[in-house]
């Protein structure tokens, strides 16, 4: 028995290129996805509808998703010396692994003691059927896994 597959459909589904090689006289399956896939957004980045989302979420710790944006929220903290940033992205098959770090005070820096809640937006630009994890920098694992 056999099976034919539509190789190109199933290559630019995955985010590739599949192209002619006319030196080596073969056709290439090119991987185009973008380094990361992911763009850490400022708010001025955002449309109003998105800012609307990031307020409404920012203060719950956890990763918060609305389409292609997802917010990770750390939640209270007691002033700004705490943060949180994307320390490295990296590719594993069909997921899109994103390392965040928690990042703390300065020591011997004094900080205005006011309740604070870091949070990073980002636009994930994935392939179809592709996963994202979201995982600490520091201990590889998943942040704010499901029960």
């Amino acid at each position: 028995m056999e099976a034919y597959l539509p190789l190109r459909w199933i290559a630019e589904q995955a985010g590739h290129e599949v192209v002619w090689n006319a030196a080596e006289k073969r056709v290439e399956i090119v991987v185009t996805q973008k380094e990361g896939g992911l763009t850490v957004l400022e708010p001025g980045q955002l449309s109003a509808e998105e800012q609307a989302f990031v307020q409404s979420v920012y203060k719950t710790p956890g990763i918060h998703q609305k389409g292609d944006l997802f917010v990770i929220a750390r939640g209270e903290v007691p002033h700004p010396g705490y943060g949180v940033k994307i320390a490295g992205t990296e590719w594993s098959w069909e997921q899109l692994i994103v390392d965040v770090k928690w990042t703390d005070p300065e020591p011997d820096k004094m900080y205005i003691q006011v309740l604070s809640y870091p949070y990073v937006a980002v636009r994930a630009e994935l392939p179809p059927f592709t996963t994202i994890l979201f995982r600490d920098a520091d201990t590889k694992k998943e942040l704010f896994p499901t029960p």
